[in-house]
């Protein structure tokens, strides 16, 4: 039997499956998917709309966090691996 949920917000800002979530120690929070899209979110979910990092010409799989958050490292479904300042 499926449990019925009723959603509190539908953030807008994938147009495919994502496949990782990444807590940050601050406000935000950041997404990686299918669609090649690296997307920062809002923890209080004041705004309904992610904000697009990036975009790969490949899905997004997996990814981490490295050197106390300034840098997010994603890998691709090609094999490629992203390495993206988040500082600058």
């Amino acid at each position: 039997m499926a449990l019925a949920y009723h959603a509190l917000k539908k953030l807008k800002g994938h147009n495919g499956a994502i496949y990782k979530l990444l807590d940050t120690k601050n406000n935000f929070f950041y997404s990686c998917g299918g669609d090649g899209f690296i997307v920062k979110w809002w923890k209080d979910l004041d705004k309904e709309d992610g904000l697009l990092l990036a975009r790969t010409e490949s899905p997004i799989y997996t990814a981490m966090l490295y050197d106390e958050e300034q840098y997010l490292i994603a890998g691709c479904l090609d094999g490629s691996v992203i390495l993206i300042d988040l500082r600058s």
